[in-house]
């Protein structure tokens, strides 16, 4: 009978064939071993414990969104870290990422705190606990805050349009039109919405 979880290799193999490629985008090499447990480690950050949970089909969709958004934005990750990397270790310490993330929302509409940043920079780690306070992130880390800042990020962004959308809406229902203000809110959510889309 079926065991229920995939192994890493089956994992593997899983992302490498999942991706399509075109003309125009050749496919990617195999993930190597430390991609592969990137995308493990951020599919599986949610579990109570992620180092012992198992990838079961429930993973697959979770993954292969992880392995799309890292893949899309690998090339524009590399370079940040080059730019924020103050002390060229080729890595970046939280201080380092929290300026990043700042820079990254363009002063634009911004829902996340210092605990938001810290906890991404934290999810992301490939490390047990106990090393987790000093450390500085790998490229392959920084994707993996990055794509969880990201996902993160959208979901945020994705409850406060809803909730203003019905604010909106009730001001409509109520009085013929919408405060300014209101669609001042929706537009730039809109906006933030946008471009954090990756």
């Amino acid at each position: 009978g079926k065991k229920g979880y995939l192994e890493k290799s089956e994992v593997k193999t899983l992302l490498h064939q999942a991706v399509h490629h075109t003309p125009k985008q050749p496919k990617p090499a195999e993930p190597t071993d430390e991609e592969l447990n990137f995308v493990m480690v951020s599919t599986l950050h949610s579990e109570p414990d992620p180092n012992t949970a198992k990838f079961t089909q429930l993973h697959v969709l979770s993954a292969l969104e992880i392995w799309k958004t890292y893949l899309k934005n690998k090339t524009k990750i590399s370079g940040w870290v080059d730019k924020y990397d103050g002390n060229h270790t080729g890595k970046l310490n939280i201080e380092e990422f929290k300026h990043l993330i700042h820079d990254l929302k363009h002063g634009e509409e911004y829902t996340a705190t210092d605990e938001d940043i810290a906890k991404c920079f934290h999810d992301a780690s490939l490390r047990p606990e106990n090393e987790k306070n000093d450390m500085e992130l790998k490229t392959t880390e920084l994707m993996g805050a990055l794509t969880l800042w990201y996902s993160e990020e959208g979901k945020r962004v994705a409850e406060q349009l809803t909730q203003v959308e019905a604010e909106v809406d009730a001001a409509i229902a109520e009085g013929g039109s919408a405060p300014p203000e209101l669609l001042d809110r929706f537009s730039s959510l809109e906006e933030h919405k946008k471009h954090n889309a990756v």
